[in-house]
Parts: structure tokens; sequence; C-alpha cells
């Protein structure tokens, strides 16, 4: 019941309710930004089905086995979590950069 509510109050949240408000504000962005979340939808789709066509040509593996560990080790753990936090992080950083020397250049 949880989950069912999580996803009706999901795709309420996709909903351009602003736009059919008459008089209220606008979400002008709002098309491209729908024509947007498509594509990358259609493109994770086609991903993640030639993955499934590729992977399921593979004998299964087991995964999990006495000798082989959940996690690798943290020497190796905590390089790999580190560069992607920071892979992550970089790109919203400097967006955030951008925006404020952006703001910076209107005022002078």
């Amino acid at each position: 019941m949880a989950r069912a509510a999580a996803l009706v109050l999901l795709l309420l949240g996709l909903l351009p309710l602003a736009n059919w408000i008459p008089g209220g504000h606008e979400a002008p962005w709002y098309g491209q930004r729908l024509a947007l979340w498509g594509s990358g939808g259609a493109i994770i789709a086609g991903i993640t089905l030639v993955a499934a066509i590729v992977l399921r040509r593979r004998p299964a593996q087991r995964v999990l086995t006495p000798h082989k560990p959940a996690l690798p080790p943290p020497a190796v753990l905590l390089p790999a979590v580190a560069a992607g936090w920071a892979a992550g992080l970089a790109p919203a950083l400097l967006a955030a950069g951008i925006d404020t020397f952006a703001d910076l250049d209107e005022t002078i």
C-alpha cells in the first residue's frame, strides 16, 4: 500500500499543475522537460533491453561463495567510493559556480 501511494505521489508530482490553473503561474519549460524525460527514458529502456539480451546468453554465475566476500577490501572500496562521489559532485559544483559567476557578471 505504501509503495502504491508513493507511486501515485510521484506521478502527481510530474504533472504541470501550475499550467492548468487559470491566471496562475506557468511552467513554460515543462514541454521541453517532458520531451527530454521521454527521450532519456527511451534511451535507458533500450540500454536495459540490450543488456538483458546480452547477459541472458552468459551462463549463470554464483555471486557469493564462501571464498569470495560480498564486498572488496577497504583498500579497494574506499577509493572507488571516493571517486564515484567526486564524479557525481563535480558537475553540481561546476554548475553552481557557473550560476554564481553569471549572477556576478550581471551586477558588474
